[in-house]
């Protein structure tokens, strides 16, 4: 059974690749007046948790390779997913876009998952 939130960020996932930061911006407007570290910590936990059901997986997402009608990105590998995860600046939403971003995008099994609740 997946909670509100969860339903929501894999639901972006499976609309297209989303950004880490984008779930740290979920989190942060369903509780507001928390700690970044929380809402980072929160985050995290979530994308874990979609990570631990294969729902979703983690891409370097090249926006500036990137076209409309193909994505050019490349699937993190198990230490990969570690170490970006555990970076606080992924989670932090930039003003400005980077050419890279670490995203998540939904597998068949998050489509299921999302279709069937």
């Amino acid at each position: 059974m997946l909670s509100p939130l969860e339903k929501y960020v894999l639901d972006l996932a499976v609309e297209d690749y989303t950004s880490i930061a984008d779930v740290f911006v979920s989190v942060r407007a369903r509780e507001p007046g928390k700690s970044d570290e929380y809402y980072i910590a929160k985050a995290r936990e979530l994308v874990r948790k979609l990570l631990r059901a294969g729902y979703v997986r983690l891409y370097y997402d090249n926006l500036e390779a990137s076209t409309e009608t193909h994505r050019e990105a490349r699937e993190l590998t198990n230490p990969e997913v570690d170490v970006e995860l555990a970076r606080r600046e992924n989670w932090i939403p930039s003003p400005v876009e980077d050419r890279f971003r670490v995203a998540l995008g939904a597998t068949e099994e998050g489509e299921e998952a999302l279709h069937s609740e």
